[in-house]
Order: structure tokens, then C-alpha cells, then sequence
């Protein structure tokens, strides 16, 4: 049988509620179709039926099959990514969306898989204009905010980049007028007003007093808010260098952005993380360990998650030190 990482390989079935499935069956269908075939054909004839099945595909049904699963890939490939735990998804949705785009507009010298571009590409817009999803203000302020794509140079078209910048940049100022806590990373105290028909002058004069305050604290932080976004389009960020990373490194120099980021880089594009979480916690938490406390149980979840890189890594080191000796 056909090998791959010295495992042997069998055949994946399409299973409906299972992303991908279709692509992982033909992908492998594929690799193993000669050792599919030889098997069969090796068999008694009570698997005539299948013999003359696996007989009767011809070498340009391989090759369309191999075109489909070619077209299949890069939504594979997305949904991989998308699915990660140790970076930012939240800040490549769209970017993957111009990523499919970009690879269904590309021509293939076969009209079957020219269809099928043209169904998947429609399908894909339609539940974009669905769900708005390139108007998101969330989704658009996640892309800005990721240095490696906040000039939108994966879409190619103008009006697409100036809408999702714009709708990026109304984000970060709402978000900036409504959290206190960017008026506390930049020393701005907030004095909320307040007015009532039965206050004495005393207390109508402090109440336009606030009002001036708070007018000019709004002004300040429209206008320091604007600064930060011109510096951060505009600043040179080395290669390779991780989200989350920049926003670390960048607090003293863009205080109000990076409580944006704070926010919108850490949510998940998929829920995959906490599904992932959820299996190795029914891991923990079974029959005959049920009288284990909600703490322990974070304890016991959180060392399980943080430990797995450093237990690799020694297990590397010694595996090294045992090769050099």
C-alpha cells in the first residue's frame, strides 16, 4: 500500500458535517487509486462489479479529478489556517476571502473546471453580500490592525480597500470614545456630566464646567487618535514580525490602538480552539475523577495547554543530546 510519514493510508469517506471531506476523499482516492486497483483486482469474482468500476476510469477522468481537487485546495488550506491557536484568526478572515477570490478568478484550460470556479465563486459572494461580511466593522479593524495586511494589498480592488479602511478607521475612533480604558492608558480622566431641571446654579455652573471638560477631552482624543493612525500606516514594521507581537512591542507608541487590538485580535475565527479544549477536558473530567473542583480543573487545563510546546521541546533537547552521544 501507498506510504506516507511510514503510516499506511486509507481510503476517507465524504462525511457531510465534515469540513473539507470531499477534497480529503479525492485527494486520497488519488494517492492510493493503483493500490485501490490492484487490490480489487486481486479479489475473487464475487467483486466483478467493482473490478470492472475501477477498471472503466480512464487517465482524463484522473486528471479532472485531480483539476477538482486542485480547486478544492485553497478553501482546505483556509479552513487550516483559520483554525489555528498559536496566532491571530480573527485578522485573516478576510484576508482569506480575497485569497479564495483571487484563486477562483484564476482560468484553467478545462471548461468542467471553469464551472465549477464560476458555482463556487458565486456561492462564495452570495453569502458575502448574506452576511456582510466585507462590511464587518470588527473584521475590518481585525485586517487593519494586522501590520503584515493594513494596506489591504491582497485585494485588488481600490474601492474594496478604501470601504474596508474607512470602515477599519470608524471602528477604532467609535471604540475609542466608548472604552475608559483607553482615556486611562493616555493619563485623559473622564468627568461625566450631569443635569437635572432642579439643580441650583451652583450645580448648572459644574455641570457646564464638565461639559466643557468633556468636550475638550473628546477633541483631544479625536485628535490623538488620528495621530496614531497616520503613524501606524505610515511606520515600517520589519519582515516576519508576529500581530500580536508588534502590538506588545508598540503600547508606549500607539496607546490607543493597542487597546483596540487588545480586543479585536485575540477573538477566534472558528470555534475550533474551544472544541479542541472541550475534547481534552472530558479528557480530565470523567467517571471516577467527577469530584474534581472547578479550579482544579482550570489548574489541570491551563498547565495541559502551556506545557504541551515546553514538554516538546525537552523531549527534542534529549532526543538531540542522546543523538550526539
Amino acid at each position: 500500500m501507498a506510504k506516507q510519514d511510514k503510516r499506511k493510508l486509507h481510503p476517507i469517506q465524504d462525511i457531510i458535517t465534515r469540513w473539507n471531506s470531499l477534497f480529503l476523499m479525492l485527494e486520497r482516492f488519488l494517492v492510493i487509486f493503483s493500490d485501490i486497483k490492484e487490490v480489487i483486482n486481486s479479489q475473487s469474482n464475487d467483486y466483478d462489479s467493482a473490478k470492472d468500476l475501477i477498471n472503466s476510469y480512464k487517465k482524463n477522468e484522473l486528471k479532472l479529478l485531480e483539476v477538482v481537487v486542485e480547486i478544492l485546495r485553497p478553501f482546505f488550506k483556509v479552513t487550516e489556517i483559520l483554525s489555528g491557536q498559536k496566532y491571530t484568526t480573527s485578522s485573516l478572515i478576510i484576508h482569506s476571502i480575497f485569497y479564495l477570490k483571487k484563486k477562483l478568478s484564476t482560468k484553467l484550460n478545462c471548461e468542467i473546471s471553469t464551472k465549477l470556479q464560476k458555482v463556487l465563486l458565486a456561492s462564495l459572494e452570495f453569502y458575502l453580500d448574506k452576511y456582510e461580511i466585507l462590511l464587518n466593522p470588527f473584521l475590518c479593524c481585525a485586517l487593519f490592525l494586522n501590520p503584515e495586511y493594513r494596506n489591504l494589498s491582497h485585494s485588488e480592488s481600490e474601492y474594496e480597500k478604501k470601504k474596508i479602511k474607512e470602515i477599519a478607521i470608524d471602528f477604532v475612533k467609535g471604540f475609542s470614545y466608548s472604552n475608559q480604558n483607553c482615556y486611562q492608558k493616555t493619563n485623559v480622566s473622564i468627568q461625566k456630566s450631569t443635569s437635572s431641571d432642579s439643580v441650583d446654579s451652583f450645580y448648572g455652573d459644574k455641570c457646564s464646567e464638565n461639559q466643557a471638560t468633556s468636550s475638550t477631552l473628546n477633541s483631544n482624543l479625536n485628535e490623538q487618535t488620528e495621530i496614531e493612525l497616520i503613524k501606524y500606516t505610515n511606520c515600517i514594521v520589519e519582515p516576519n514580525t508576529k500581530c500580536l507581537t508588534f502590538w506588545y512591542t508598540q503600547e508606549k507608541n500607539f496607546p490607543l490602538l493597542q487597546q483596540v487590538a487588545r480586543v479585536v485580535l485575540t477573538a477566534t475565527a472558528t470555534s475550533v480552539p474551544s472544541e479542541m479544549i472541550f475534547s481534552a477536558g472530558s479528557n480530565q473530567v470523567w467517571e471516577r475523577r467527577n469530584r474534581l473542583s472547578a479550579s482544579s480543573v482550570e489548574k489541570i487545563m491551563f498547565l495541559l495547554n502551556n506545557l504541551e510546546n515546553e514538554v516538546a521541546q525537552f523531549n527534542q533537547s534529549i532526543s538531540q543530546t542522546v543523538t550526539d552521544i
